[in-house]
């Protein structure tokens, strides 16, 4: 029983590293040669009602978002490295498939994480032949206001 107290603590200790495991890709990799990164504070978001961060319009959720993160890559290593990165984090951790769409040119695929019913990250990622891009939406959104991002991303 002892032991079980144990490891409950340690694992709710360590859920917090999960939350700051796309922040730390990010910080890998915005500075690399050949990628292209954008980050947006919240005061920044709320300072501007039309703001589109990567082709995604984020002005209708504006309040709820806390920060938004882009980085894309044309760089055959670079994208192979990002891929790799990327899908271990969303198969290791609580991100939920959201939506997914292939066509001719990318894949493009949708992941939240969600507590309760309170959605914390959206993460959208556009995976090309020559390139490769995510964008990472952190705060205290519902799914509606998912449903907003995903209908002007549509």
């Amino acid at each position: 029983m002892k032991r079980t107290r144990i490891v409950m603590a340690a694992l709710l200790l360590l859920l917090p590293l999960l939350c700051r495991a796309q922040r730390g890709l990010f910080e890998k990799f915005c500075d690399m040669k050949d990628v292209t990164s954008v980050y947006i504070s919240k005061a920044m978001i709320d300072s501007n009602a039309y703001l589109h961060a990567s082709d995604v319009f984020i002005g209708k959720v504006k309040g709820q978002l806390n920060s938004v993160q882009t980085m894309s890559s044309m760089n055959e290593e670079v994208i192979k490295q990002m891929r790799k990165e990327y899908q271990s984090l969303l198969q290791s951790s609580k991100y939920e498939l959201l939506m997914k769409q292939k066509d001719t040119k990318k894949n493009t695929t949708f992941y939240m994480r969600k507590s309760g019913d309170v959605v914390k990250e959206l993460i959208m990622i556009e995976d090309g032949k020559a390139k490769f891009k995510v964008v990472y939406l952190e705060g205290d959104m519902t799914l509606k206001d998912i449903q907003q991002i995903m209908m002007f991303q549509s």
